[in-house]
């Protein structure tokens, strides 16, 4: 597995349905008109970083898990937190339900937290997620 900075806009559509999983939306649902904007304008921002951007405020860095042979299996993505200060703040770890409980979760969190210190001097991150009320 390696984890990667997403720039594929051939892939862009099964980058947003893999997202959907973090916002507890189906499978089968279209992603809502918010995330699918948001998750525009976080492409078209990480598209233009050079290799050695600097992590700050402003949109969504999105990054790819993928499988040895290159197929995506997850997202992740990273942005300067504006409410606390120089905290990175990881949102929207999503991996698709056919590779949850083999780890790779974990991997993907501690790469990310190598990509956070490559591309940023912050002491810190905050996850955040979303509570479906489901059981």
């Amino acid at each position: 597995m390696y984890l990667e900075r997403f720039v594929n806009k051939k892939e862009f559509d099964q980058y947003v349905n893999i997202v959907k999983l973090a916002d507890d939306i189906d499978e089968d649902q279209n992603p809502p008109l918010r995330l699918r904007n948001e998750m525009e304008k976080a492409f078209d921002y990480t598209s233009s970083l050079p290799q050695d951007y600097s992590l700050s405020i402003g949109p969504w860095v999105l990054y790819a898990l993928r499988t040895d042979e290159g197929k995506l299996i997850g997202t992740i993505c990273i942005t300067e937190d504006g409410h606390f200060g120089k905290w990175a703040q990881i949102e929207y770890v999503s991996i698709l339900k056919s590779y949850q409980h083999q780890g790779c979760g974990r991997f993907m969190m501690q790469e990310i937290f190598k990509k956070i210190k490559q591309h940023s001097d912050f002491d810190c991150a905050v996850l955040t997620t979303v509570q479906s009320g489901k059981n």
